[in-house]
């Protein structure tokens, strides 16, 4: 408990200290448990995830792997006090690794970089007309796109489709992002 208001606290004066307008949606879990079920269930994945190593249940390497099973962009950033687990994060591509006691110092650093990350990556993203008004769909959310005819149909986090009337060639290289194939 007291490491995640810590972990809040933190997070509030990193965006308060360098004036930054976006509030995060931020989402607590007892357990890996809990955050294996959000993603079990098909929720919004997250941009970021803070992972304890040593936690109750199932361990945050463990729990990193189940995330990594339906979840390869965001990143991972390890808290422990122990490093004897920190190799093993490079297994399910952990974006850093902090030990505790966190402190301003060493957290607000590693946060700021990976939200440049997550930043840069939010801005690529798909427009496509659907019927009178243009949407667009954020690469990040698209989980795939299938073709019938000239009809296209973007599946979206969150159980959403959008239709166009496009050649499934014509969104390949409107596209043109190594994260999808064909």
């Amino acid at each position: 408990e007291n490491d995640r208001n810590s972990l809040m606290k933190l997070i509030k004066e990193s965006i308060d200290s360098e004036n930054i307008d976006d509030e995060p949606e931020i989402s607590l879990f007892e357990c890996g448990e809990d955050l294996e079920y959000h993603y079990s269930n098909r929720n919004s994945p997250f941009d970021i995830i803070f992972l304890d190593i040593l936690m109750s249940g199932k361990n945050g390497i463990k729990t990193a792997h189940e995330i990594r099973k339906n979840d390869n962009e965001c990143i991972i950033i390890f808290t422990t006090v122990s490093t004897e687990y920190a190799l093993e994060g490079y297994s399910v591509y952990a974006y850093n690794y902090i030990v505790k006691p966190l402190t301003i110092d060493n957290f607000k650093t590693v946060f700021l970089k990976a939200k440049e990350v997550i930043d840069s990556k939010e801005q690529k993203s798909l427009c496509i007309k659907t019927g009178a008004k243009i949407q667009t769909i954020h690469y990040r959310n698209i989980k795939y796109i299938t073709s019938q005819g000239k009809k296209i149909f973007v599946f979206a986090n969150q159980n959403e489709i959008i239709e166009g009337f496009y050649k499934l060639d014509d969104i390949e290289s409107m596209i043109a992002d190594p994260r999808f194939i064909r």
